[in-house]
Formats: structure tokens, sequence, C-alpha cells
């Protein structure tokens, strides 16, 4: 059996292109400790297409394995390529995303602090591991319980983060920090910043033909609040389908807060 190490040696650095985006020391560290757990020798791990001398140089971070070295081990280690090149298994994804369903329940039980604790738990996880779409989902929540205590600053800032998170995604990914920021503005008194900026992510998600409908009905119904304290409706951004729903809303609670304006006729 030929010695592959020669073929694939190069100079220790980063993992680039098609192997992945972890440092070959990174690598040859997770290989080690992988290989150990599962009790093979280097020879064991290597063959029948490499040799243990290659198998150890990149154990010790000496070589820059190449992307078939690191399927074949991958496969022989019983992880997916993605989990030897990055650290990242989709198990972690998984517990993560459930340990967020877990906060917002505690969240929709009216343990907001319990839930802040949570959703800062997978956060910081998320960043470590570097899971975006966790990481982001758990500043959301994190905004969400600020809503709830009265930190209005903080809800802010964490809905903001979420947007600079997400700021390459499409905008109906963004439309939940933006229905954050805007409420927490309406909670703060700022009623025509937050209708500004709900109207702005409608304009753009029309012009845009991103027409979501579960994005925007996040952006209808929070802008209910808002226009009704003003006195005004949101007829002019909403579907002629929806109006009769706008029409009981104003009617129930413009009647409490003492709202004398007139329900527009389509």
């Amino acid at each position: 059996m030929a010695d592959r190490s020669a073929g694939d040696g190069r100079t220790a650095g980063t993992v680039t292109g098609a192997a992945g985006a972890g440092s070959t020391a990174e690598i040859g560290r997770r290989v080690l400790r992988l290989r150990t757990e599962r009790g093979f020798t280097q020879r064991q791990l290597a063959e029948p297409a490499y040799t243990a001398a290659y198998v150890s140089t990149l154990e010790a971070g000496k070589v820059r394995p190449s992307e078939a070295a690191l399927r074949h081990l991958a496969d022989r280690l019983g992880v997916s390529y993605e989990e030897l090149t990055t650290g990242r298994s989709p198990r972690d994804a998984t517990r993560l995303r459930a340990a967020v369903t877990d906060a917002r329940r505690a969240l929709a039980t009216g343990a907001a602090e319990d839930a802040a604790g949570l959703f800062a738990e997978v956060r910081d996880e998320a960043e470590r591991l570097g899971f975006a779409e966790e990481r982001s989902a758990a500043l959301l929540g994190l905004g969400d319980c600020a809503l709830e205590t009265g930190d209005l600053t903080v809800a802010r800032d964490h809905f903001e983060a979420v947007e600079r998170l997400l700021a390459g995604e499409p905008l109906p990914r963004r439309v939940p920090a933006i229905r954050g920021r805007a409420v927490a503005h309406l909670l703060a008194g700022e009623l025509r910043y937050s209708c500004y900026l709900l109207e702005s992510a409608i304009d753009e998600l029309n012009a845009s033909g991103l027409h979501d409908p579960y994005a925007l009905l996040l952006l209808y119904t929070a802008a209910i609040a808002p226009y009704m304290d003003m006195g005004r409706t949101p007829v002019p951004y909403a579907p002629p389908s929806w109006r009769s729903r706008w029409r009981r809303a104003w009617t129930t609670r413009g009647s409490s807060h003492g709202c004398t304006a007139e329900w527009p006729a389509p």
C-alpha cells in the first residue's frame, strides 16, 4: 500500500475550499480525540486507503488533509464530513433548537426570567459552535423576554443584533426581529417610528415580490396597536381580504381606547 501522505501533505494552515473552515491543527486534534474515543489505532483508522504515518502526521497538525482524506476518515469514525471539519454536529443543532422550544414554552407560561436564562445558554453555545440560525433564534427570544419584563433598551439591542446577524438573509427571515424592534419603540411611546419600521418592511416585501404570508401576518398584526393609538387605520397597507379583520380589531380596540376615528370605506 502506497503512503498517501506524500500526495495529500501540504504546509500546515487553514483547511480551505471543500475541506472546510477548520485549521489543520484543530482537525488533527479532532481526529485524535474521535479515534481515541473509538479505540482505533492509527493503522485501523487509515486503512485501506492511507497509512498510519499519514494519520500520525495529520493528528499532529503537520499536513493539510484533502477532501478525499477527510471523507475517508469521517466515514471510518462514524461522523459526518461537516462534523469532522468544523466540529459542528447536526445533533447539536437539533439539541439547540429543542432548547429554544423549551425556552419559548417557559416564556409562554410567564416565566420570562427563567426563559431568558435558557435563551442565553443557547445563544452562547450556538455562538461557540457557529450555528447562526440557532443563535438568532436565541437572541430573538431574549428580545421577547426583555419586552415582557419591560427592559425596552435591552430588547431593542437584542432585536438589532438579530438583524445584523441575518443581514445577508432574505427580508422574511428578519421580519420577526423588525417586528420586535417596532413593538419596543411602541411601548416606549415612539408610535410614529414604530409605524415607520413596520410600513417600511411591508413596502419592501411588496416591492420585492417576497409575499411571505407569515412575515406579512407579523407585520400587519403589529401595526394595529400603533395605528389605533394614533387614531388611524392600517388600511392602506392591508390586502382587501384582511380588511374585515381590521374592522373587527378597530371596533374592539378603538372603543376600549375611546377612539373616535371612523373606519374608512374600502
